[in-house]
């Protein structure tokens, strides 16, 4: 763990930021096999307050789901990207 203007940081082996923490607050970041942030989340105390999870084309971020406030929970969502013909698909 390393302390840097108050925040606690611990790093995987490839120097990632996976968790970080500063009194109740602590998120944690999850990444892929190509090192790109897929997932985070962040904790006061011990409740999930927020649950984000990255979608990618290729190398570029082009959309951030929230996992907390999914509205159709048990339907299948079809979310087109502007930017491309990418199809995502929630459960």
């Amino acid at each position: 763990m390393l302390p840097r203007m108050g925040w606690t940081q611990i790093r995987d082996g490839e120097n990632r930021l996976i968790e970080t923490g500063r009194g109740d607050i602590r998120p944690t970041f999850a990444y892929d096999y190509m090192g790109r942030r897929i997932e985070k989340q962040v904790f006061t105390g011990e409740v999930l307050t927020k649950h984000l999870h990255c979608v990618y084309n290729e190398y570029k971020l082009i959309e951030e789901l929230d996992a907390l406030n999914v509205l159709s929970y048990g339907k299948m969502v079809q979310r087109i990207s502007a930017e491309s013909s990418v199809v995502h698909k929630i459960l």
